[in-house]
């Protein structure tokens, strides 16, 4: 179950400035419509591009984005195991562009060296090493380890070996079993003076599907590793889903860890009577330095379909953070303070898109407010032209359009401290996916991201804020914003 405290900064007036300070709110009919425009425009611009990455002096250009300090992505899609010079050009294209844009990190794909010899810890001449090594200071170099084989022949072998852990300790989930040699690739990179600062896994396997559990499982192992090597100075994080909230808070958390979270299974101590991972009982850190939020999610592709109405973006984004509606729902609705039934006309509950599920809330506009009817209960079943929320609604309407969320998602609660939100990165995607309606930043021209980016900052910090640290105190959204990632900025936002 969801708490359904509401802070004062979530209030009808936010939403009322939200939905009016930019005119007529769209029809449902004008949104699909642009919708698949800017969807059908997306892919003609795939198509008319080829997958060679643009000259250097292109991306050495002045743009919107350089004097921005962003977060670098780099998956290293367009390198190659058996050529060399795709390696190379990669990197010389990577560290072109660091040079020229305010990049305060890059995040860069390692990986299998046995696959992959431009990884090798020994590789000589064109390989990771020597360009790691060329980096400038203004910009961190992190790692980036997902679900991929690693079987690089280590030497010595892995430190700790995984029969050694601390005996409250379970087995690592099969699909990560590797990460204790990618641990130790690590610490033999830092050793030879490649200056590594973070280590980041995207760990969400695909099938069978991963829990938070078992993810915890990854995150405890690479604090024990770095606690028995010594690696004190190296940043631990993970890549999360935009609604996975409780796991990122607990483990950007010191310990003892705060009674308002619900940690997931396997949080440390795994032992009664310890107040911190047993490991390391004497150092109350957090397990993890940095959590990166995918603000990209193929459930709420609304938002991307609006690089004309950057404002509109940006406000239906912080309510969807808020958990607040945004977005026109199909059909009309009628209900009364007398009843929690909500009834339909030409609706499709079910199966419009975005659907109506359990646990949304659904608000009309009133008098130029946008009132919240209620949450969508959770115990009695939806029809295509009923539903029940969770409290009798305060006002009665008949027949009015409603409004409802695209994916539930809220980060008003629990509540949390400004250094745990410091430490959270929100990733834009900048893929223009062909094959579904997902297109994403794609679509967009770098001035249309940056007004969206700069809209999105100034009512997160003013009217429509999503961290809080009670009900009455907002905190601030930090300004570390990520770039997801090199190789598709290259290919759709180089202009």
């Amino acid at each position: 179950m969801r708490n359904f405290t509401k802070p004062l900064f979530i209030s009808l007036l936010a939403l009322s400035f939200s939905l009016n300070c930019y005119g007529k709110i769209p029809t449902k009919e004008s949104l699909l419509n642009s919708h698949d425009q800017f969807v059908s425009e997306g892919r003609n611009l795939i198509r008319s591009k080829t997958t060679t990455p643009p000259p250097i002096e292109e991306l050495l250009e002045s743009s919107p984005f350089s004097s921005y300090p962003f977060v670098l992505w780099d998956y290293a899609e367009d390198i190659q195991s058996t050529d060399s010079t795709s390696d190379a050009t990669h990197w010389t294209n990577l560290l072109a562009f660091i040079s020229k844009n305010t990049i305060t990190k890059v995040i860069t794909n390692v990986k299998d060296p046995s696959t992959f010899p431009f990884f090798g810890v020994s590789a000589e001449g064109a390989s990771f090493m020597t360009y790691a090594a060329t980096i400038p200071s203004s910009c961190e170099l992190a790692i980036l380890f997902e679900l991929s084989d690693f079987a690089w022949d280590s030497t010595p072998p892995p430190t700790p070996n995984p029969a050694a852990l601390p005996s409250p300790y379970p087995a690592l989930p099969s699909y990560f079993a590797d990460l204790p040699l990618k641990m130790e690739w690590v610490r033999q990179m830092i050793d030879l003076g490649i200056p590594i600062k973070e280590v980041v896994l995207d760990a969400q396997p695909i099938d069978p599907p991963g829990d938070f559990a078992e993810y915890q499982l990854l995150i405890n192992y690479m604090d024990y590793f770095c606690t028995v090597n010594n690696l004190d100075n190296l940043r631990l994080a993970m890549t999360y889903g935009i609604n996975v909230k409780e796991p990122t808070l607990s483990n950007l958390s010191s310990f003892p860890t705060p009674i308002n979270l619900a940690p997931p299974g396997n949080f440390p101590p795994l032992t009664s009577g310890f107040t911190a991972p047993e490991w390391r009982p004497s150092t109350t850190h957090a397990l993890l330095g940095q959590v990166y939020i995918q603000v990209y999610e193929p459930d709420m592709p609304y938002i991307f379909t609006l690089p004309n109405n950057p404002t509109l973006a940006a406000t239906s984004l912080l309510h969807n953070f808020r958990d607040e509606p945004y977005i026109l729902g199909e059909g009309t609705i009628s209900f009364s303070p007398s009843s929690k039934v909500v009834t339909g006309t030409n609706t499709a509950f079910l199966t419009s898109v975005p659907p109506v599920t359990a646990d949304m809330p659904i608000g009309v506009l009133q008098s130029n407010a946008m009132v919240l009817v209620g949450l969508v209960s959770e115990t009695v079943p939806i029809t295509e032209n009923s539903l029940s929320v969770n409290s009798n609604p305060s006002s009665s309407g008949t027949n009015l359009p409603f409004y409802q969320t695209e994916l539930i998602n809220k980060w008003t609660f629990p509540f949390t401290t400004q250094k745990v939100v410091n430490n959270i990165c929100l990733i834009f995607s900048f893929e223009n996916q062909e094959n579904n309606k997902d297109p994403f930043f794609g679509t967009w021209t770098q001035d249309q991201f940056m007004d969206f980016l700069t809209l999105f900052l100034k009512y997160g910090n003013t009217t429509l804020p999503f961290y809080m640290k009670d009900s009455n105190t907002p905190l601030s959204i930090p300004s570390n914003i990520g770039i997801y990632d090199f190789v598709i900025f290259q290919e759709n936002m180089i202009e």
